[in-house]
Parts: structure tokens; sequence; C-alpha cells
């Protein structure tokens, strides 16, 4: 069990939670409270600001990082490995996944993934709010439809990737695990990806000039 105390004005209000809260990203109207410190904490919760209540999300494995989308209607969170799983629950336990948050619903989706998220942007646009999950060691992107986690998009990458960013222009950045050097730029609105590679050799090749004789 754990508390969260909340300061106002001219009082101090105490919230008791089912499990302990380390770590908070504040939405509109609204906190989210969470641990990523404890592998026993299974629990992420929602403070509405106004009236205290909380909203218990249940996750299927500990939660290593979280995030909210821009108009806080979704929160998706990369979950590591459990080390107390059940023989049951084996298959999923022990490995890394996703969860979905819906803060409008409040239903919970949970995914397993193949290998380890190294990246997850969010974003949205007209058609909706997407999760773009990289993986280590997989040449592909998975393009999630929040209002539908089941529903996952595969784009297919040159090379295994190392990290993504948003660029100024609402397009995104890959670079990727190539030794001469590999970056991608992906459109999430047309699903365009173009990427560059070998600009690495530039600063490999010198210009030398052959002694004179004589």
């Amino acid at each position: 069990h754990g508390d969260l105390s909340t300061l106002g004005s001219d009082v101090l209000d105490t919230i008791n939670l089912e499990e302990p809260a380390n770590n908070s990203i504040m939405g509109p109207g609204f906190a989210l409270l969470y641990n990523d410190a404890s592998d026993w904490v299974h629990d992420v919760y929602r403070l509405d600001l106004e009236t205290q209540e909380t909203t218990e999300y249940v996750v299927e494995n500990p939660i290593s990082s979280i995030q909210l989308s821009g108009s806080g209607l979704y929160a998706v969170g990369v979950t590591r490995p459990d080390d107390y799983y059940s023989y049951d629950s084996w298959e999923s336990s022990s490995r890394w996944g996703l969860s979905v948050l819906d803060m409008s619903s409040d239903n919970t989706v949970n995914l397993v993934t193949e290998t380890e998220p190294i990246g997850v942007e969010l974003i949205e646009n007209g058609e909706g709010s997407f999760a773009l999950v990289l993986m280590s060691g997989l040449d592909f992107l998975l393009k999630i439809d929040l209002s539908n986690p089941l529903a996952a998009e595969k784009i297919e990458l040159p090379a295994a990737p190392i990290s993504i960013g948003a660029m100024a222009d609402g397009k995104f950045m890959i670079t990727h695990d190539v030794n001469m050097g590999m970056i991608s730029t992906l459109n999430p609105e047309k699903d365009e990806l173009k990427s560059v590679s070998g600009f690495a050799l530039a600063g490999l090749i010198e210009e030398k000039k052959l002694p004179r004789r004589g």
C-alpha cells in the first residue's frame, strides 16, 4: 500500500493507493502516477486534480517508462520482464511488452513484444493517435493505433534501429546500427521512409600526396 499527499492552499490531503507510486506525469486536469523502481508494482493511477478521485490501471509487468499522448487521451508504457512471475503467466511475464492505457474508456491493453522496445514516440493527427515503436535487433517499426492496439502495422526498415526522435517538420529520424552510418526519415502520415547511408566514409578518406623523388 502507498499514500499520496497533495498540498492545497490551506490543507494537506492524503490519498490511499493500493500500491506505491514514485513518479508522475501531468495531463490535462489529472496526474498519472506510476512506479518505475519496484519489480512488485503493477498499478498505474490517474488522479483527478479537482475531485481527488483515482482510477486504477493494472499492467501486465512492471513499468520501465511511460508517456502521455499530447491530448492526454492515451498513455503508453514500456513494461520490463517480471522476475517474480508465476508458471501460468511465464510466456507474457518473462518478456518485454507495451501497455496502452485509454484515459477515456479506462481500458488497458497489454502487449508482448518480440524484444526490448528501445524507442517509443507518440503522434496524433487527423487519422487518430499512434505509437511508433522500435525494438532491439528487429528491422521493422511498429505503428500502433492506440484506439485499437491489437491492430499494429509493420513498417520495414533497411537495418536494425538504434533510436528514434521527432523532427520539427513532423517527421521522425531513425538511426541504424550500420558501421558506415545510416539514418532514415519517416513521414508517419504517409508511412514513407527514406534512408541515407555511407556518410561515415567521409571521415575515413584522406587525400594523400606521393613523396617526390630526387
